[in-house]
Order: structure tokens, then C-alpha cells, then sequence
């Protein structure tokens, strides 16, 4: 049996688990900004620490936007999710949704960081955010 280090610790070639209990934040989610989505979100993340996510970072309009098969690396900050509930906000804040998928502005996908070795949740751009729709 695993203990929960080893659990969070995979490698690139294992899929994730459907409870990634992390979320990755590269723009207005990070904390200096996550105030503005009010109590409701800030009570349901715990700062975990940074991390390097692959992927291209732009920004449109004033949209900060990760394309996620590009080269790069990406400095984000890492937030453990307490309650799942906290993802119907963070969908509907960031354009997701999963009924038309890579139409959405905003995508998310949970992905193997760089560093540190976990898969996160993570909202890539959108083909509705990229090609400006």
C-alpha cells in the first residue's frame, strides 16, 4: 500500500487519479489576485508552493493565457484543494465548460508538473481564448 507521499509523488508516465487534490495557478488565480473571488474560494485553497508547469505563457486582452503543448516552462503557484466544491466557481470564473470542451475559453486539464513531481489541475487556454473568439 502507498503511503500519501508516494501517492502524490508519481511519475510523467502514470495517469492522474481523478482526485488530484491540487490546482496550478499562473494568472488571476494566483494569490495576489484570488481575493476578488471572494471568501467562498479563498476558504477552499491552501497555498502550497511553486512550481514549474510546461507550456506557453501570453496574455490576450487581459486574459493570461498557458498553451499547454508548447515549449517553455511556466513558474505558477501550487493550491491544495480543500473542498471540491470550489471548482464549480473556479469553472464558471474561468470560462470552462466541460460540455463543449476545447470550444471553452479556458480548458481544464489535470497535468505531471515539472517540478515539483504531482499532477495539478490546471486551466490551459482554450481554442476560444487563443484564436480570439
Amino acid at each position: 500500500m502507498l503511503s500519501t507521499m508516494q501517492k502524490e509523488i508519481r511519475t510523467e508516465n502514470t495517469k492522474p487519479e481523478f482526485d488530484v487534490p491540487y490546482l496550478v495557478a499562473y494568472g488571476t488565480l494566483r494569490r495576489r489576485t484570488e481575493y476578488r473571488l471572494g471568501y467562498s474560494v479563498g476558504s477552499c485553497l491552501k497555498f502550497y508552493g511553486y512550481g514549474l508547469l510546461r507550456g506557453l505563457r501570453f496574455a490576450q486582452r487581459e486574459y493570461p493565457a498557458v498553451l499547454e503543448q508548447q515549449p517553455g516552462l511556466v513558474q505558477v503557484e501550487i493550491f491544495r484543494v480543500l473542498n471540491v466544491s470550489v471548482w464549480a466557481i473556479l469553472d464558471r470564473y474561468e470560462g470552462y465548460d466541460p460540455t463543449i470542451g476545447k470550444h471553452s475559453l479556458f480548458v481544464r486539464k489535470a497535468v505531471a508538473l515539472v517540478r515539483p513531481r504531482i499532477y495539478a489541475w490546471v486551466y490551459f487556454g482554450g481554442r476560444a481564448c487563443v484564436l480570439g473568439d
